[in-house]
């Protein structure tokens, strides 16, 4: 495999009994995943398990998908295939009943597309195990590539200053709030020319606090923002979202810490064990006698 420019090309070949194989996947930047295939006639069937498995490991780029398969000299085994051919014969008595004819010779009849299955091996059970060795093979090689890219892009980052973070971010987001930027830089305190790296845990918080908050989106989802913050910096973020949520945006949060979370939250719910317990105004919902047995540790 080369990468370059978020662009990628990958190539199997292999062989299994009487067949041989050839992959070639080819990707290019994209904002969404779209994949285009290209399969032999018969192998059709392969293209769901395909498409579940690459939707599993690939987020996003266009790719192209294309399979060759080539049958050495093997066993050849001929099929009638009995439902096709009643078919036929339902269709020709049919016409009978309108016009006269003379009754169809029997090569005619086997001439038909589809009357008789020609199979070579095993070919399904082959290919489709194929395509999941080379789709195992490709997901190790994307592990060890993402291994390798993610330590240098925490470096890179880490030696980034605030304002050069920000200023990087900012272009990938068409709708981006500059307004935003400059309030929650003053609000949060955000130093501009200190290195990410040199920033403490609740200082980073408010930074990705600030590049989420300035995107512009229409739904924003926040996962334990108070995580591991001080007291005053969690009533600074959890008063942001507040304020963002008054000035008509909406938000989804996910949060451990329920007093805080169900007490701003428009709207609450609390699950245990994966199933829900308890739903409504969050207010009403913290206020709820069962909430301390179920989520705060009361007995």
């Amino acid at each position: 495999m080369t990468i370059k420019s978020m662009t990628g090309f990958a190539r199997s070949d292999g062989a299994t009994g009487s067949i041989g194989w050839h992959w070639e996947v080819r990707s290019v930047n994209g904002r969404g995943l779209d994949m285009r295939l290209r399969l032999p006639p018969g192998y059709e069937a392969l293209e769901v398990r395909i498409r579940e498995a690459v939707g599993k490991r690939v987020v996003r780029g266009n790719l192209t998908i294309n399979l060759n398969v080539k049958r050495s000299e093997g066993e050849t085994r001929i099929k009638l295939n009995e439902s096709a051919l009643s078919q036929v014969l339902a269709a020709l008595d049919s016409l009978k009943a309108r016009i006269e004819t003379a009754p169809p010779r029997a090569e005619a009849l086997l001439g038909i597309k589809g009357v008789l299955i020609y199979k070579v091996g095993d070919d399904f059970s082959s290919i489709a195990n194929a395509a999941r060795r080379f789709l195992d093979q490709q997901n190790q090689m994307d592990q060890r590539v993402h291994n390798v890219f993610a330590g240098h892009l925490r470096a890179i980052v880490g030696n980034m200053t605030v304002e050069e973070m920000i200023r990087f971010t900012a272009p990938f987001f068409p709708r981006w709030r500059a307004d935003l930027e400059q309030r929650y830089l003053r609000k949060f305190e955000l130093p501009a020319d200190r290195k990410i790296k040199a920033l403490s845990r609740g200082t980073r918080t408010k930074l990705a606090l600030l590049l989420a908050l300035c995107r512009g989106a229409e739904l924003l989802i926040l996962d334990e923002p108070s995580m591991g913050l001080d007291p005053k910096t969690r009533t600074t973020v959890f008063n942001t979202i507040r304020a963002m949520n008054d000035a008509g945006h909406t938000l989804l949060l996910v949060e451990q810490n329920a007093r805080s979370g169900l007490g701003i939250a428009t709207h609450g719910v609390v699950m245990e064990s994966g199933r829900i317990r308890l739903e409504g105004p969050g207010p009403e919902v913290l206020s709820n006698p069962e909430i301390g047995r179920l989520y705060l540790g009361a007995a």
